[in-house]
Order: C-alpha cells, then sequence, then structure tokens
C-alpha cells in the first residue's frame, strides 16, 4: 500500500543520490569519498524529494563538459551529452540549470570568437528540456510564465532565515538523527574545499564558476530550506 510505495519512492531516490556520488568519484575519487559524507547530501537524497535526480543531472552536465576539449573548435560528444543532460536537468528542477549558465560562461571565456559550439549546446539544451516536460507541451508560454511566476511568488514568502542561512547551511553538520550517519565531517570538506579552490580553478574554472553563481542564488533567494544546498 502507501507504505511500499512511499519506501519504493525512497529506493529511488538513494539510487540516484549514490549514482551522483559514483560518477563524481570516478571523476575525482576523493571528491566522491567527500559527497558520500556530507550530512546535507545524505539527508536530502534519502527522503521522497526532488532534489536527488537534478543533483545527478546537474553533476553529470558539468563532468560531460570537463571532459571537452576547450580548444577544439567544434562540437564535441561531451558537449552533446553534457547539453543533453543540462535539458533534463532543467525539466526536472528549473533551478539546478544554474550549471548550464556557468558552462556558457566558461565556453565564452575560452574562446570570446567562436559562439558556435556554445549556440548549439545551448539550443539543443533547449529542445531536450521542451521533449522532457510534457507539461509545457500545450500552451507552452503560458504554462512556463505561470510555473516561473509560481517560484518567485513562493519565495517571496519565505524571508523568516537570514540571507547568509546558506553560508551554514553548508558549513555545519546536520545534528538531528545522530544514529543516521556512519560519521558527519561538513565542517571539515568546506574547510578542505577553502584549501582546494585555487587548483580547481586552475583545472577545471568551470566548477568555481558554478559553486560561485549557485551561492549567490542561494543568498539572494529569500527560500532557504536547507535541501537547497544541493544545487
Amino acid at each position: 500500500g502507501l507504505t511500499a510505495r512511499r519506501l519504493a519512492l525512497r529506493y529511488t531516490s538513494i539510487a540516484f543520490g549514490a549514482l551522483q556520488v559514483f560518477v563524481l568519484a570516478i571523476f575525482d575519487p576523493l571528491a566522491g569519498i567527500l559527497l558520500a559524507f556530507q550530512s546535507r547530501q545524505v539527508k536530502f537524497t534519502s527522503l521522497i524529494l526532488l532534489e536527488s535526480l537534478p543533483s545527478l543531472l546537474s553533476t553529470l552536465t558539468m563532468l560531460f563538459y570537463l571532459r571537452h576539449d576547450a580548444g577544439k573548435k567544434t562540437f564535441s560528444k561531451w558537449l552533446l551529452l553534457s547539453s543533453i543532460m543540462l535539458g533534463i536537468t532543467a525539466a526536472a528542477k528549473y533551478v539546478y540549470a544554474i550549471v548550464g549558465i556557468a558552462i556558457v560562461i566558461d565556453q565564452i571565456w575560452n574562446d570570446r570568437r567562436n559562439f558556435f559550439p556554445t549556440l548549439i549546446w545551448g539550443m539543443l539544451a533547449l529542445a531536450v528540456f521542451f521533449l522532457f516536460d510534457p507539461y509545457l507541451w500545450n500552451d507552452t508560454f503560458m504554462r512556463l510564465n505561470a510555473s516561473l511566476l509560481y517560484h518567485f511568488n513562493y519565495a517571496a514568502q519565505q524571508t523568516q532565515e537570514p540571507a547568509w542561512q546558506p553560508l551554514l547551511t553548508l558549513t555545519l553538520s546536520l545534528v538531528a538523527h545522530p544514529s543516521a550517519y556512519f560519521f558527519r565531517a561538513d565542517e571539515a570538506i568546506a574547510l578542505f574545499a577553502l584549501f582546494g579552490f585555487k587548483k580547481t580553478y586552475q583545472q577545471n574554472r568551470a566548477v568555481v564558476i558554478w559553486f560561485a553563481l549557485a551561492l549567490i542564488f542561494l543568498l539572494i533567494w529569500q527560500t532557504k530550506w536547507q535541501h537547497y544546498i544541493l544545487l
């Protein structure tokens, strides 16, 4: 009955969260290990929420993009995969498409004179987004406008938390339900991240741009639910 359905939904969410850890570990084993023990990542990919799937898809969007050779002037298979993942990410939850803005900035940064790969990448992502969001197939602009307005109106009502709440959420471990975690080390992970920013910027600038855009958005956005930190 209802309990079995809820359990199935939770296992589905957990599967997406575990897959995200796995694909990140392929790219960087230490990053995958740290993500697996980040307390809010563990909690909010184990509940019946929307975060698990778009979090995975946005990660794939970035990881596929990072496999693309920025020195190439052509549209590679990695850009193709990144574009497809971005479209599905946006269809899953709009706000996670911030990763796409970061990639556009990085592409333009790499080559300001060649907009062809960026243009094709963006057009394909929009097409995939439309394909994977059947709600928009009828009255597209009206429904898109209504859904965007809903999010803005909802956010306007959520003003209880201070603007800097995302910084606390990102750097402090959850204290509730201690038995649910093998161990919690969010503070150490945040500290490691501070020391790793320079090297990450030198090797994978798009990741730092992605982080900065997401954090700026969370600081500005009035809704401060803790699961938003997965962005």
